[in-house]
């Protein structure tokens, strides 16, 4: 276990660094590229977001890279995963990945996800002081994710995510790079793992500090008759926000189904509505599969996504 322990030691270490680092930063309140935090796929989404422990394909690149390492399990080569996410105000989101497996030197993968905040008026000043039209514009962001990931004994996992973000706003861009680390051991329990994430470590953008946050998880899964079960929690300490609680539950029948439910607790303010519950469906035909989402934020709205993904 003394690979483990230094592994773990770092990990730890240096999330408590950049933890750190922030608390010195004079602009501690000021958190950019929001959109880090949006949910990638139908099925992590449906299970509001307790998903590090589940993901176990390409997906993995945008959750938890040490899910990659998963893929050894199943007779999968490669594995491709896409997401479209139609979310508030004419805000949208997809995610890209790739994945392969390659036997003794690990399993990688190659993700990129497009933000777009949607149309934008914009207005410029007359000689006399008063607001004019000035046409219109679309702020964008894209972040390119490289992950790598293998087993460091034989119950646990890690990997490692670099990311390239580059974010535009009416012409001006700004960019940096961001890192996440992630470990998944397998416990003596059959079915059990628990999950450590460290997210979004290392530059700032535009002067702001990255949404940063460790999540640590546990996830069960067991197989009850012709039915699978399996149910997540994730702990998520973000900084300049209090802790956030995160809980799904997804159950596979054996009619190609997939049933998901979750909950979420968070910092928005937001009171009405069902505000924090997501749910969702999932088919699944041999390696392929279709998922669907929903997630309501109350009196801003609802977010609806979908994904399909596979093996091939």
């Amino acid at each position: 276990m003394k690979k483990t322990t230094i592994l773990l030691t770092a990990l730890l270490f240096i999330s408590a660094a950049c933890f750190a680092a922030d608390a010195e930063m004079k602009n501690t309140s000021s958190v950019s590229g929001r959109y880090l935090d949006f949910y990638a796929g139908a099925a992590g989404s449906a299970m509001a977001g307790a998903y590090i422990g589940s993901c176990d394909d390409a997906s993995s690149v945008f959750w938890n890279p040490a899910g990659l390492a998963s893929m050894r399990n199943t007779d999968r080569k490669w594995d491709m995963f896409f997401s479209h996410n139609v979310w508030l105000m004419d805000m949208m989101m997809d995610h890209l990945s790739a994945a392969g497996n390659f036997g003794k030197f690990g399993y990688a993968a190659l993700g990129i996800g497009y933000f777009n905040a949607g149309e934008m008026k914009k207005y410029d000043i007359d000689a006399e002081n008063n607001y004019i039209a000035a046409g219109s514009f679309s702020p964008y962001a894209v972040t390119a994710s490289l992950s790598y990931s293998n087993s460091l004994e034989k119950n646990i996992d890690f990997g490692a995510t670099l990311k390239y973000i580059l974010d535009t706003i009416d012409g001006s861009a700004i960019s940096t790079a961001a890192l996440d680390l992630g470990l998944r051991y397998f416990t003596p329990l059959n079915g059990l793992s628990v999950n450590l994430l460290a997210r979004n470590f290392a530059g700032t953008l535009g002067g702001s500090i990255l949404p940063k946050g460790i999540v640590l998880g546990a996830f069960y899964t067991i197989d009850l008759a012709d039915y699978n079960l399996s149910a997540e929690y994730n702990l998520v300490g973000k900084v300049n926000n209090n802790p956030v609680h995160r809980a799904g539950i997804n159950i596979k029948t054996p009619y190609l189904v997939s049933v998901r439910a979750g909950y979420q607790t968070d910092n928005t303010g937001v009171t009405t509505g069902f505000k924090g519950l997501t749910a969702g469906i999932g088919l699944n035909i041999e390696s392929k599969y279709v998922d669907f989402s929903y997630e309501p934020y109350g009196e801003l709205g609802n977010s609806f996504k979908v994904s399909l993904g596979g093996a091939f």
